[in-house]
């Protein structure tokens, strides 16, 4: 889909997971995955991206009692792929600098339990809302 105006112009790539998706088990695995398919492959998106002034991507997770991270100094409990170099792995969340290991509440300093730098960390059975990327 594009959308132009006199000044700007729009290119909007869509993906498989435009709703909600709950995050499953891998099976056989300790692990949870999700996918997202493009309507473009990967030359074309890593074109689109290299010729544009400005890029965005935003995903969100919503979570209760579903760690993330750990601490700034040990191993993450997770993480995604992606981000300006396509397949490197990445462990910062909502809103905080790549390689922080923490969410925008932790470099903040207003997470629900202090102890923790993302709200998902907090063992808390109340649900909350992160951004998870945006580029």
């Amino acid at each position: 889909m594009y959308w132009s105006t006199e000044s700007d112009t729009w290119m909007i790539i869509q993906h498989n997971n435009t709703e909600l998706t709950r995050v499953r088990p891998a099976p056989g695995l300790d692990q949870h995955l999700v996918h997202f398919n493009y309507s473009s492959e990967e030359e074309q998106l890593i074109g689109s991206i290299s010729q544009s002034q400005h890029c965005e991507q935003e995903l969100s997770y919503h979570c209760r009692k579903s760690r993330l991270l750990n601490t700034p100094e040990g191993s993450p409990f997770s993480w995604w792929l992606g981000g300006r170099t396509p397949g490197r792995v990445q462990t910062y969340w909502g809103g905080a600098h790549p390689g922080s290991q923490q969410c925008a509440c932790g470099l903040q300093g207003d997470c629900v339990d202090p102890q923790y730098y993302c709200n998902c960390d907090a063992d808390s059975l109340e649900w909350y809302f992160i951004i998870i990327c945006k580029m």
